[in-house]
């Protein structure tokens, strides 16, 4: 497990366990659902609004939540204590999934630049997990960090994402993390992100888990 950071903001890596990894890939109602989701999206074209060319995002339901969590732990308990949040499972910080969703990338598709960010007086924070489920070893896209003074000062679109590409921001401002089946991040939500292009013919598929933190003890 790896803590780094960027931009003034923390972010964890680490690897799911390959064989929890590959008993996900193989749950035949998951992947059905996902399947079926997909050809239906396909069908009525509509794509994300982070998405820029052949990608959708289909939303997991909450019966699924389950079996992902289960593939996740116990590291992604250790990932929020080494983001700064101790005794995770602490009634008093009260961290629950809120949402959970997978993107499927087709050749030549990209992630616009966007971020996730709330913020509210009572304490609640979201943190973002991405975890690539089913990707393609050569020419998958990558994730890219871009700094927020960079995010805040450029024009955006009417959902809020950059005009600018990845590729169109300065190397100073951006952070690219070379990614890779059953890899695991953590990280706030604050920090603006986008995907680079994706270069292969097998989509790539990833699962993106958003959690809200509340800390009791500042209430």
């Amino acid at each position: 497990m790896i803590i780094k950071e960027f931009d003034g903001l923390k972010y964890v890596s680490w690897d799911v366990n390959g064989a929890k990894s590959k008993s996900l890939r193989e749950h035949t109602s998951f992947n059905q659902y996902i399947d079926d989701y997909f050809r239906m999206v396909a069908k009525s074209k509509v794509k994300s609004p982070q998405a820029a060319g052949n990608a959708h995002t289909a939303h997991i339901p909450p019966n699924y939540y389950n079996i992902i969590m289960n593939t996740l732990m116990p590291n992604l308990i250790l990932a929020f204590e080494k983001i700064g949040i101790e005794n995770p499972l602490d009634p008093r910080h009260n961290i629950k999934l809120k949402r959970c969703w997978i993107n499927r990338m087709e050749y030549g598709s990209s992630g616009k630049i966007h971020n996730h960010a709330v913020k509210n007086p009572y304490g609640i924070k979201l943190y973002g997990v991405i975890y690539y489920y089913n990707i393609p070893k050569e020419n998958c896209a990558d994730l890219i960090l871009i700094k927020r003074d960079t995010f805040n000062k450029s024009p955006k679109d009417s959902s809020g994402n950059m005009i600018s590409t990845v590729d169109e921001v300065k190397e100073e401002d951006k952070l690219q993390i070379n990614v890779s089946q059953d890899m695991c991040i953590l990280h706030d939500v604050e920090i603006p992100h986008g995907i680079s292009f994706h270069y292969n013919q097998i989509p790539r598929e990833v699962i993106v888990l958003e959690f809200i933190y509340r800390n009791y003890e500042k209430l």
